[in-house]
């Protein structure tokens, strides 16, 4: 049973979410009922953005991760005498403490990004060359939704630049898509084991 401030919560973020969605491009949708090519451009772009965010939010979770490890190694690398237990936030913590000089190079505009923090880790044998080479997809789809406007689901070399495809099928099927985000959170998790963090 909801409480009243979660009820109260709830309302408040549909009625956020009903004013963003006013906002984008699929604001479309029910504006023009009879106009079959205003609703169908509506409803691709709404399609588009929420496969889009699910392969931005998946690579940004991720890379939260392969920094937190980069931060835990080099911490543990620094602490060798210490038998405590080096935790993310702890980690965190020393290294924004030791390390200042050393932040933009893990996080931030200047940091040595997704790539080269996932070959770091591998170099550092704290990943797999299989989990490494799933990274490289990750982050080549990422770049494709960060850099391609207009995402769409044609097949045909007109359209190779538009489209996003895992393993060899269309990321805009619901499966593909389902099968994609249950890859990505088996490896997240896998991460979040490495790095000893307790859910």
């Amino acid at each position: 049973m909801a409480t009243p401030y979660q009820r109260r919560r709830i309302a408040k973020l549909k009625k956020d979410i009903e004013e963003i969605e006013r906002h984008c491009f699929y604001f479309l949708l029910g504006v023009y009922p009879d106009d079959a090519d205003a609703e169908r451009y509506a409803l691709e772009s709404k399609k588009n953005a929420l496969v889009r965010s699910a392969v931005i939010e998946n690579h940004l979770g991720i890379e939260e991760m392969l920094t937190d490890l980069i931060r835990i190694e080099v911490v543990k690398r620094n602490r060798r005498s210490s038998r405590k237990r080096v935790t993310p936030g702890r980690a965190q913590k020393y290294f924004d403490s030791t390390f200042r000089e050393a932040q933009a190079f893990v996080s931030g505009g200047t940091s040595i990004g997704f790539v080269r923090k996932a070959t770091l880790l591998r170099m550092s044998k704290l990943i797999s060359k299989k989990t490494f080479d799933t990274l490289l997809i990750l982050n080549a789809l990422r770049n494709r939704c960060g850099h391609v406007w207009i995402l769409r689901e044609g097949k045909g070399k007109r359209w190779a630049r538009h489209t996003l495809t895992y393993k060899g099928q269309n990321l805009f099927d619901a499966e593909t898509l389902a099968e994609f985000v249950s890859d990505y959170n088996d490896v997240f998790l896998k991460l979040v084991h490495t790095a000893g963090v307790r859910l």
